[in-house]
């Protein structure tokens, strides 16, 4: 299934309004630590940026994030939260990689509590006008939110902030009732983390 969406975006990213799909080769290639293929489309993005000058700034913060420079790469994405309003962004599904990332990022500098207010974007949105599109950033947000709830209960189980954790956690585990098997790794390891939370 990867390797299909991959394809698909390679397509779109040859097209007229290509840079969001190679922006997001570039994310995935980053992810899998594929460092060619994340420059190459890297560049595609520089040519073709359509999004206000957010797609760049976003890639090279993962090129810093990913020889391990979280507070250079915090630095680097401040100027994309320029478009942090579901009213103002561009596209929902940028604005909602910008926060998961840069909770990611504070994480890793090592500042929990930045990250959990990171990945609190998803409490801020608004649907815009009557539903007359495919995604509306108040859908995208309500989607990517559920992986956002994770890491925040795994923060708060850390921090052994039982109810918060037991809360959050919940409702992840809610949502994810009989997810994919991917998700459902992911649900399991939640559910263990949880077992002692009162039902």
């Amino acid at each position: 299934d990867a390797a299909r969406g991959r394809d698909q975006l390679v397509e779109l990213a040859a097209g007229p309004a290509g840079a969001v799909a190679a922006w997001a080769l570039a994310v995935d290639a980053f992810a899998r630590r594929d460092t060619a293929a994340a420059r190459r489309w890297q560049d595609v993005v520089a040519r073709t940026d359509s999004e206000g000058g957010a797609l760049q700034p976003m890639l090279d913060a993962l090129r810093a994030a990913s020889v391990g420079q979280p507070d250079s790469a915090l630095r680097i994405s401040e100027s994309a939260l320029a478009g942090d309003s579901a009213g103002y962004a561009r596209d929902a599904f940028v604005r909602a990689t910008l926060h998961l990332l840069r909770g990611e990022w504070q994480l890793a500098a090592g500042r929990p509590e930045a990250a959990d207010r990171s990945w609190l974007w998803y409490e801020n949105t608004d649907a815009v006008g009557w539903p007359n599109a495919e995604a509306q950033p108040a859908d995208v947000d309500w989607a990517l939110s559920t992986w956002a709830r994770a890491r925040r209960a795994a923060l708060a189980s850390r921090a052994q902030k039982r109810g918060d954790a037991c809360a959050l956690g919940r409702r992840v585990l809610d949502v994810w009732r009989g997810a994919e098997p991917p998700t459902a790794l992911v649900a399991d390891s939640l559910r263990a983390a949880l077992a002692g939370c009162p039902t």
